[in-house]
C-alpha cells in the first residue's frame, strides 16, 4: 500500500503508550491483537456488507489511524478516507472446525505497525444465507468497549444498507479530544493528587508471587484459553446477591479469586490487575479508540472477615481506586520501582469484567451474534475475562501461559472458584477462612484417597527404642562436638546420670526442663535425659536476645533451666528460677534409672516455639507417640554415614539432625556457630568426618553452594533434605549437576511434629511436597 509522509502527528495517549511499550518488549507477536467476529444469520448480503464497512471507515477517523516514528518516538496520524473493496471469503464448503482454524490463524498472525492500517476487515460466507465479518484490530486503536461499539454500528448500518437507506451516522466523538484532555490532565492539580495517592498506595507492595508450579526459565508469553459458562442457576443467584448489596458481579468474582489465592497459594494480600474502561464522560462512551487503563488492586485478606464484610471492603476499595483511575499505569509502575528498584511487575494475574452487549436494531429480522478470539500470547501468567453479554449466564475465559499451568490445573481453579462463589451465596456470613474451596467429591479424594491409612500408634516407647539403639550401637561413635567424640554408650551414661538428678526433683506433673544450650554434646545429653526421666524438654537458642529468652522462659513455666553460668547471671540475677549450669559437673556417669511412674506414648515429649515472625511466638506441645512416629518414618531417609547438625536448637528441624538421627543409630557431627556460617569450614567438616546428610532450608543451601569448596564437598553427600521454604527449581538443577545425593523436599508445621510429608526429587519431573508420611494426614 502506498504511504505518504504525514503532515500533522499527535502524541500517543497514556493507554496507547502502554501498548507501545508492550510491543517493544514483545515485538512481532500478536499479543496486542483484539479480534472479534460479527456473525450475520439468515440475511447475509456481501454487497450490503461492503457499503457498511466503507461507511464505518468514513465516519470514524480513529479506524484510519496510522503509527510512525519521528526521532525514534512513536507518533500517530489520521489518513483521509478512501473507499475499499474488502475481501469476502467463502467457507460454505468447510467444517466449523476448519472455519475456526482460519479465524485463529488470522488472529495470531503478527500485524505490521508503522505507516500501515491498524484494523482489517474480512468478510466471509458460511452458508447460503449466513456469513459475517471478522475484525482484526490492534489495541493501539481499539479496546473491548470500542469493539462492541463497532459491532453495534456495523449491525445498525448493515440493516439500513439492506433496506436501501442512507448510511449517514451521528457524528462520533473524535479521539483527538481525548488526547487534548489527557494533556490538560497531565498539568492539572488532579494529576498531582493522583500521583500522591498512588505513591502512598504502592509504598509497601512486594513483588507478585508467581503461581507457577515449577518455576524454571524466563516465561514465554505463549498461552491458551480455557472457557467455561456458569450455570443459569448460579448466574441468576449471583445477580440477585449483588443486586441486594448494590455491588457489581465483578466484586463477587474478585472475592472468589482473592480467597482462592489466599487459601491455595497462601497469598495474604494478592495484587490483581484490573482493566478499567477509563471513559468517565458520557460522550467518551460513544467514541472509538483505545481508552482502557489498568489499576493494580491489592486485596488484603482478613481470614476472620465474613464473605459479606469482605464484599463491602472490596467494594469500598474499588471506588477509592476509581477516583484515581486516570493516572497512567506506566507512571504507577515508576512510582513503585522508585521505592523498590528490583520490582519487575506489580501483578501476575489480571481480572477483567465486561457487561457490554450487542444491541442490533429491534425492527429487523436479521440476527447478529458476536464472538471474541484469543491472540495466543499474554504477559501475565493468568488472565480471567468475565463477560455477561447476550445470555443471562456469565462466561469466564481463563487465559493462561502454558509454561506456568496445565489445563488440569486451570480446570481445578475454575471448579474452586465456582465452589467458593456457591458457598458465598449460600452462607454470606461465613468467615473467609471457612469458605469451601473444593467440591465434596474432590475434598474426599484429597482427604482420603491421597492420604495413607491411619498408622497404628506405636506400642514401643522412645525410652525403649533408645535403649535398644544403645545396646546395638554401644561402642560406635554417637556424637562429634569440636573433635570431642562420644560413643552411644558414653552418651547414654551421661544422659542417665542427668536423668537421675531430674528424678530427685519434686514433680506432681511431668517436669518442664528448659535447655538454653548451643548445639552440641551438653544439649543432646539434656534432651535424652529429659526423655529418660519422662520430663518435657524445651530447647531455646542462647543466641536469641535476652528479652526474648526471658519472655519465653516466663511462658514455658519451666521447673528447671539448664544453661551456662554467664547466661544465668544475665537472665536471672535474682535467682527467681531453678537453674543447673554446665559448669556444675552434673554430667558424670551414675547408676541407670528406672522411672518411678507409669508411662504411655501419649505423654508430651517436648515444647517448641514458633519463630514469631508473624506475631507473638506460640508454644506447641508435641507428644511422644508423634515423635516416635516421625523417627520411624525417617528411618529410610538417613544414610549410613553421619548427619551434620547446623540448625538452631530452637527450631523443630533441629530434631531431624539430632534425636531423629541418633534414634535411628546414626552419628551426629555438630557444627559450632562460627562453622555454620562458613562454607569452607563446613566443607572441611563434611570431608573430614565423611558426613552423609544435611538438612537445611533451600536459601541457606543456595548460599553455601556459591562457595567452591562447599560445592566440592557436597559431591560426597548421600542425602540432602530441604524444608521450611519453597524449593526453587534452579536449586534442584544445580544439585543434580553437582551431587549424586538423594534429594528430598519436606514440609510440615511445628504443630505436626517437624514434617508431615516428603518427596524425593532425585528423579522427579515436578517439585511437590509429596504425600503424607505414615501416620500423617493433609
Amino acid at each position: 500500500m502506498k504511504t505518504t509522509t504525514p503532515t500533522h502527528t499527535e502524541d500517543l495517549s497514556f493507554s496507547q503508550q502502554n501498548i507501545w511499550n508492550l510491543e517493544q518488549a514483545l515485538p512481532h507477536t500478536p499479543i496486542n491483537h483484539i479480534c472479534t467476529t460479527l456473525l450475520i444469520d439468515e440475511y447475509f448480503d456481501a454487497e450490503a456488507l461492503q457499503r457498511t464497512l466503507n461507511a464505518v471507515l468514513e465516519h470514524d477517523e480513529t479506524l484510519r489511524t496510522r503509527l510512525t516514528l519521528m526521532e525514534s518516538r512513536p507518533r500517530q496520524y489520521f489518513v483521509p478516507f478512501v473507499p475499499q473493496a474488502f475481501p469476502v471469503l467463502d467457507f460454505s464448503a468447510v467444517t466449523p472446525a476448519e472455519f475456526e482454524a482460519w479465524q485463529k490463524a488470522v488472529t495470531q498472525t503478527p500485524m505490521p505497525l508503522l505507516d500501515q492500517p491498524l484494523i482489517h476487515f474480512y468478510g466471509f460466507q458460511t452458508g447460503e444465507t449466513c456469513g459475517g465479518v471478522l475484525i482484526l484490530a490492534h489495541h493501539l486503536i481499539s479496546d473491548g468497549w470500542a469493539q462492541v461499539l463497532l459491532h453495534n454500528r456495523i449491525a445498525a448500518l448493515y440493516c439500513r444498507a439492506q433496506a436501501g437507506e442512507s448510511l449517514e451516522e451521528t457524528e462520533l466523538t473524535p479521539y483527538r479530544e481525548h488526547l487534548s484532555q489527557e494533556q490538560a490532565y497531565r498539568h492539572s492539580p488532579r494529576y498531582t493528587r493522583d500521583q500522591q495517592f498512588w505513591q502512598r498506595e504502592t509504598a509497601a507492595w512486594e513483588a507478585p508471587e508467581s503461581l507457577r508450579t515449577t518455576p524454571l526459565y524466563p516465561l514465554s508469553p505463549v498461552g491458551k484459553r480455557y472457557s467455561r459458562t456458569l450455570s443459569e442457576s448460579l448466574s441468576r443467584r449471583l445477580q440477585v446477591f449483588c443486586g441486594e448489596r448494590q455491588i457489581s458481579p465483578f466484586i463477587a468474582i474478585l472475592l472468589g479469586l482473592a480467597v482462592y489465592l489466599g487459601r491455595i497459594h497462601a497469598q495474604k494480600a494478592p495484587v490483581i490487575g484490573v482493566p478499567v474502561i477509563n471513559r468517565s464522560q458520557s460522550k467518551e462512551k460513544y467514541a472509538g479508540g483505545m481508552f482502557v487503563s489498568t489499576l493494580p488492586f491489592r486485596c488484603e485478606l482478613d481470614p476472620a472477615q465474613t464473605a459479606d464484610q469482605f464484599c463491602q471492603t472490596l467494594n469500598d476499595q474499588w471506588y477509592r481506586l476509581l477516583k484515581h483511575q486516570k493516572y497512567p499505569f506506566s507512571e504507577i509502575m515508576k512510582l513503585a520501582r522508585a521505592q523498590r528498584p528490583e520490582l519487575e511487575a506489580l501483578f501476575s494475574i489480571a481480572l477483567s469484567y465486561e457487561d457490554t452487549r450487542l444491541i442490533p436494531p429491534s425492527d429487523t429480522p436479521v440476527r447478529f451474534r458476536g464472538a471474541w478470539h484469543y491472540s495466543g500470547e499474554q504477559r501475565e501468567e493468568l488472565c480471567l475475562h468475565v463477560s455477561h453479554r447476550e445470555s443471562d449466564a456469565f462466561q469466564i475465559d481463563y487465559d493462561y501461559q502454558v509454561q506456568s499451568f496445565s489445563g488440569a490445573r486451570i480446570a481445578q481453579l475454575h471448579q474452586s472458584l465456582t465452589t467458593i462463589l456457591q458457598d458465598v451465596l449460600r452462607h454470606p456470613d461465613t468467615p473467609l477462612s471457612r469458605l469451601r474451596i473444593l467440591e465434596e467429591a474432590e475434598e474426599d479424594r484429597i482427604v482420603y484417597a491421597l492420604n495413607p491409612l491411619a498408622a497404628t500408634v506405636p506400642s514401643a516407647t522412645l525410652v525403649a527404642r533408645w535403649r535398644q539403639i544403645v545396646q546395638n550401637q554401644g561402642p560406635r561413635m554417637a556424637v562429634v562436638n569440636q573433635d570431642h567424640r562420644l560413643t552411644f554408650n558414653q552418651l547414654n551414661a551421661q544422659a542417665e546420670a542427668l536423668a537421675a538428678q531430674f528424678l530427685t526433683l519434686p514433680q506432681a506433673e511431668p517436669l518442664r526442663i528448659a535447655l538454653i544450650l548451643p548445639r552440641g554434646e551438653a544439649l543432646i545429653t539434656g534432651m535424652i535425659a529429659a526423655m529418660l526421666s519422662r520430663a518435657v524438654w524445651i530447647n531455646l537458642d542462647p543466641a536469641q536476645p535476652a528479652n526474648r529468652l526471658k519472655t519465653l522462659l516466663a511462658q514455658t513455666g519451666a521447673d528447671l533451666i539448664i544453661s551456662s553460668c554467664a547466661l544465668r547471671e544475665q537472665l536471672d540475677p535474682q535467682q527467681c528460677w531453678v537453674w543447673k549450669t554446665i559448669e556444675d559437673h552434673q554430667f558424670h556417669p551414675a547408676a541407670q534409672t528406672d522411672a518411678p511412674r507409669p508411662f504411655t506414648p501419649r505423654e508430651a515429649a517436648y515444647i517448641v516455639y514458633t519463630s514469631g515472625t508473624t506475631g507473638t511466638p506460640k508454644g506447641v506441645v508435641v507428644n511422644s507417640a508423634s515423635l516416635f512416629n516421625f523417627i520411624e518414618a525417617m528411618a529410610g531417609v538417613y544414610p549410613q554415614n553421619p548427619v551434620l547438625s547446623l540448625c538452631s536448637p530452637a527450631f523443630d528441624a533441629f530434631l531431624i539432625e539430632s534425636i531423629g538421627a541418633l534414634f535411628n543409630g546414626r552419628s551426629v557431627v555438630f557444627a559450632d556457630a562460627e562453622a555454620a556460617e562458613n562454607p569452607a569450614r563446613l566443607a572441611d567438616l563434611i570431608l573430614r568426618h565423611h558426613v552423609g546428610m544435611l538438612s537445611l532450608t533451600p536459601s541457606r543451601l543456595q548460599a553455601y553452594l556459591r562457595h567452591p569448596a562447599f560445592r566440592q564437598a557436597a559431591s560426597q553427600l548421600e542425602c540432602l533434605v530441604c524444608g521450611g521454604e519453597a524449593y526453587p527449581s534452579a536449586l534442584l538443577r544445580q544439585l543434580k549437576r553437582w551431587t549424586a545425593a538423594r534429594l528430598y523436599n519436606q514440609y510440615g508445621p511445628s504443630e505436626a511434629t517437624i514434617g508431615v510429608c516428603m518427596k524425593e526429587l532425585t528423579h522427579a519431573r515436578r517439585i511437590t511436597a509429596g504425600q503424607p508420611l505414615p501416620g500423617c494426614r493433609l
